[in-house]
C-alpha cells in the first residue's frame, strides 16, 4: 500500500464514494470519509485527493480539509466535484473559481466527474430543498435537456458514474510518483 497517497471523499447519495475507491484501488492507497478523518494527519502524506458533490456550485466536504490553511504547502492536491450534469468547461470554471481562492488555483489539480442523482438518498433537508427545484421545474413551460433529465432522475435515479472518468487525475498522481522518484532530492 502507498503510504504517502491518501484519498478523502464526502458523499451523500454515494456518487463520490464510488469515484473515491476507485481512485484509491487504482492508486492502493488509504481511503477515508472526510468528516471522519483528523485533518491534523494530513501533513504525512505528499498527495491528497478529495472528492465531493457539488451543491450550488460548492463542493461537499471540502470545508473539512481546506480549513487548516496549511493544507496545501508542498503537497500534490487533487479535488474531484461529482455532479449530475454532464462536464462542461463553463460549469467546471465556476466550481473551481466558487472553491478555490487564487492562490489555491495555482496549486489545486481540479477535476469533474459525473456523478448521478438520487432523490431516495439524500439527506431530509437536500429533499426539502430538491422538492422546491421540482415543482418549479415542473410548471416551466420549457425545459433544457438538463432540466428536463433532472425532472425524470426524481422518479428513477440515474447513475453518470465511470471508471474511465478517473483516469486524468490516476495519470496524473502517477506522473508525480515518477518524478519524484527520478529528482535529485529523492536519490540518496
Amino acid at each position: 500500500m502507498n503510504e504517502k497517497i491518501l484519498v478523502l471523499y464526502a458523499s451523500k447519495t454515494g456518487y463520490s464514494k464510488k469515484y473515491a475507491r476507485w481512485i484509491a484501488d487504482e492508486l492502493d492507497c488509504r481511503i477515508a470519509r472526510a468528516d471522519m478523518f483528523d485533518t491534523d494527519y494530513l501533513m504525512y502524506y505528499e498527495t491528497v485527493i478529495f472528492g465531493g458533490g457539488v451543491y450550488a456550485l460548492h463542493i461537499n466536504g471540502l470545508k473539512a480539509i481546506t480549513k487548516n490553511k496549511g493544507w496545501l504547502r508542498g503537497k500534490h492536491v487533487h479535488i474531484f466535484a461529482c455532479g449530475a450534469t454532464p462536464p462542461r468547461q463553463e460549469d467546471m470554471d465556476k466550481i473551481f473559481r466558487a472553491n478555490f481562492t487564487h492562490e489555491e488555483q495555482k496549486r489545486v489539480r481540479f477535476y469533474y466527474f459525473r456523478g448521478g442523482f438520487c432523490y431516495e438518498k439524500l439527506p431530509a433537508t437536500d429533499k426539502a430543498l430538491m422538492s422546491l427545484l421540482k415543482m418549479r421545474l415542473k410548471y416551466k413551460k420549457s425545459l433544457s435537456e438538463d432540466e428536463a433529465g433532472m425532472l425524470n432522475a426524481f422518479e428513477k435515479p440515474a447513475d453518470f458514474t465511470d471508471k474511465r472518468n478517473i483516469a486524468p487525475l490516476i495519470q496524473a498522481v502517477e506522473k508525480e510518483i515518477k518524478n519524484t522518484l527520478h529528482s535529485p532530492m529523492a536519490i540518496k
